[in-house]
């Protein structure tokens, strides 16, 4: 059993009808910001959790030092349910369970002394000379020396790695097992982010710690953490040893974080991630796999007989037609509908010779891989659309653009040292 153990963890914001929607009649919308979460951390490890905004991630964090209480599910630390504790109880998990949040400059109360926000959170029980010792020996361990020049200094006085290296003072002064840093260093610039996490790993060897690290930088936590979870939309895609995910990784999300990082190095070429840009709101996710209407690699049906990219645009069309996209509307011709409806938001890298030609507007319907039966599908649909029959439209495409990924959520297996959750098998074969 893990130090950390999280088990179908779901958390939900929202759904309680307020004054306003009684006023406009409306029923209360929900964001599901964590879906079923199941994560082990082992004492003394370095577990990263990556994801863009929105993924999830703070509000895992949140949860992990019991700010927040999940929806449904459980978050075990040392083998008690953090949620169960009450007093004394509490008050020991909290002191062993630490956070440091992102900004350094909202972390911290500008009206309280370096000393004085340090020796927060000691026990009660403590003495004031031991209160004392206990902050100036954390001040030091963190590098803020010489220690009389910080520990009656205010927040206003220190430059942002001074202060986050407080925040770290703050989190190690009642000697936790568990520090949970997020995005400890993206508000801090390069050489200050080197030197905080030097630092990290030096107090992580001295005080025994296990971290739990959030962040959206992949070399970040390539460099750093044992193992990863890669998050999307709340769920958790793929997870494993770090080195193993992120060096070769088989979701085709967690591929396109990778292709989206740039490089440092001049001598290698930029990958541009082959991924269009999220089509649907917080409170509205898609069904079955949340990431399959940006994935390259989204699933057709048995039946299919075109290529994978003609799917994923015929895909992109259905879903135009179910929204009434405005850029279906207008135009006279079926062709011309299926040319700006086929067409995908992609990095030039990935667009076809029309789509570049015409700054990704419009695609020639015919230099897609389709066959005869599904493009003859696409065309009455199209023609639809042009008579503002958007029913009739989607029903055509109904039985023939169809996916396994809109239906289902991908249950989690296990493939080359690491837990995917995917329905396309090529992520079980090799990487994305």
């Amino acid at each position: 059993m893990g130090l950390i153990e999280l088990e179908g963890v779901t958390k939900t914001y929202g759904g309680e009808r307020g004054l306003l929607d009684m006023l406009r009649r409306r029923e209360p919308t929900s964001i599901r910001a964590l879906d079923d979460v199941s994560l082990s951390i082992e004492r003394g490890e370095t577990y990263g959790l990556l994801g863009e905004s929105g993924s999830g991630k703070t509000t895992l964090c949140r949860l992990l030092v019991a700010l927040n209480e999940p929806s449904a599910g459980t978050v075990r630390f040392d083998g008690r349910d953090v949620h169960a504790h009450s007093g004394r109880t509490e008050r020991d998990f909290r002191a062993r369970v630490q956070p440091v949040f992102q900004d350094p400059y909202e972390s911290l109360n500008p009206t309280v002394s370096v000393g004085r926000s340090v020796a927060e959170p000691l026990p009660e029980s403590l003495d004031g000379t031991a209160r004392r010792e206990r902050v100036r020996r954390v001040l030091a361990d963190v590098g803020l020396t010489p220690v009389d020049a910080y520990v009656n200094a205010y927040p206003s006085a220190l430059s942002g790695g001074e202060r986050q290296r407080v925040a770290l003072a703050r989190a190690l002064a009642p000697e936790p097992d568990v520090v949970v840093l997020d995005e400890p260093v993206s508000m801090l610039d390069a050489r200050t982010r080197a030197d905080v996490l030097g630092l990290l790993a030096d107090l992580q060897h001295e005080y025994g710690l296990t971290y739990v690290l959030v962040s959206h930088d992949y070399r970040l936590l390539r460099g750093v953490c044992d193992r990863v979870a890669v998050l999307y939309r709340g769920r958790v895609v793929e997870r494993g040893p770090a080195e193993t995910v992120l060096d070769d990784p088989h979701h085709p999300y967690t591929a396109a974080l990778r292709d989206a990082t740039p490089t440092i190095d001049p001598t290698t070429e930029r990958r541009h991630a082959d991924v269009t840009p999220a089509v649907t709101d917080a409170d509205d996710p898609p069904s079955g796999c949340h990431f399959h209407p940006r994935c390259p690699r989204v699933v057709p049906p048995d039946g299919w007989t075109g290529s994978r990219d003609a799917f994923r645009r015929a895909l992109r069309f259905r879903r135009r037609i179910a929204a009434r996209d405005p850029i279906l509307d207008g135009y006279d011709s079926a062709a011309t509908v299926l040319a700006h409806g086929l067409v995908l938001d992609l990095p030039r890298a990935h667009r076809t010779s029309a789509e570049r030609d015409s700054d990704g507007t419009r695609v020639d319907p015919d230099t897609l891989a389709l066959g005869r039966d599904e493009r003859a599908a696409l065309d009455a649909a199209a023609a639809a659309v042009v008579r503002g029959d958007y029913d009739s439209a989607y029903a055509a495409l109904c039985g023939v653009v169809e996916t396994v990924c809109a239906r289902e959520s991908p249950a989690e297996r296990s493939v080359d040292g690491r837990t995917v959750a995917c329905h396309d098998p090529m992520s079980a074969a090799r990487d994305v």
